[in-house]
């Protein structure tokens, strides 16, 4: 059913024992290794979440992208400018004004250096084939050598 099962860790806890200066759990939709590191985080704007819980997690994102970029270097030597980030969020479609900005504010980052790309939903065919053709592994096998 999920085109990466068994390639990369989906749905995949990183839990912050795992990484040096990781301060939270946080839940990745799925996470591989080859060379780089790719990582794929949804998040839904148009859930029931509050406003704030959903910039935590677009915060703790960034951290853990970070975290991430720094194990990924310290163990395999990748070049964190490589490594392949996927924020998937889709437009809002509710009239409540802080969700919206919040959209516009993530689609703007498509333009500048960013930590993440942002794609939306219906792209993820695209990151899915990306990583399918790279080859990548489980992240996971990594955390357990380290």
């Amino acid at each position: 059913q999920e085109p990466l099962s068994g390639l990369i860790d989906i749905d995949y806890k990183i839990e912050k024992e795992k990484i040096p200066g990781l301060f939270f759990d946080y839940k990745l939709d799925g996470i591989g290794i080859n060379g780089v590191i790719y990582s794929v985080k949804s998040i839904d704007l148009n859930s029931d979440k509050t406003i704030d819980q959903i910039r935590k997690d677009v915060s703790e994102l960034e951290s853990l992208n970070y975290r991430i970029d720094l194990l990924g270097k310290s163990i395999k030597g990748i070049d964190p400018n490589l490594n392949r980030h996927f924020l998937v969020v889709d437009e809002y479609k509710g009239q409540k004004k802080s969700y919206k900005q919040l959209f516009n504010i993530l689609s703007e980052q498509k333009n500048i250096e960013y930590p993440y790309a942002v794609v939306n939903s219906g792209n993820l065919d695209e990151v899915t084939k990306e990583i399918q053709k790279s080859k990548a592994s489980k992240f996971s096998e990594i955390l357990n050598q380290s």
